[in-house]
């Protein structure tokens, strides 16, 4: 889950050590089952697989039911906040409110 990252226009996935004929294969599943518009970009160590940024939504679509929360950083999007104290402020109205107590 960790093997990529956004660009400034799309999103690269590391595929330095594929084979260039593998990562081709991959641009054509990306492309005819997903329908997601992608590249083959040269890189110091061999090649990545560029993602359009012009697919973000239908990547997210994709990926961020098995996306974890500590990655949601890739596609700028918010994680939910830690408890601090494991002691939410929110538990307490529900509970106050729950026992008809006035906050």
């Amino acid at each position: 889950m960790d093997d990529g990252y956004q660009s400034v226009n799309g999103f690269y996935l590391c595929t330095d050590s594929y084979l260039l004929s593998d990562i081709h294969k991959l641009v054509n599943i990306l492309k005819n089952k997903f329908d997601l518009d992608c590249g083959v970009h040269k890189h110091t160590n061999g090649y990545r697989l560029y993602i359009f940024g012009s697919c973000k939504d239908k990547l997210l679509h994709l990926v961020k039911p098995y996306l974890l929360p500590h990655f949601y950083y890739k596609f700028n999007l918010e994680e939910t906040p830690k408890l601090k104290n494991n002691d939410p402020s929110w538990l307490h109205v529900l509970i106050l409110k729950g026992n008809n107590n006035v906050l």
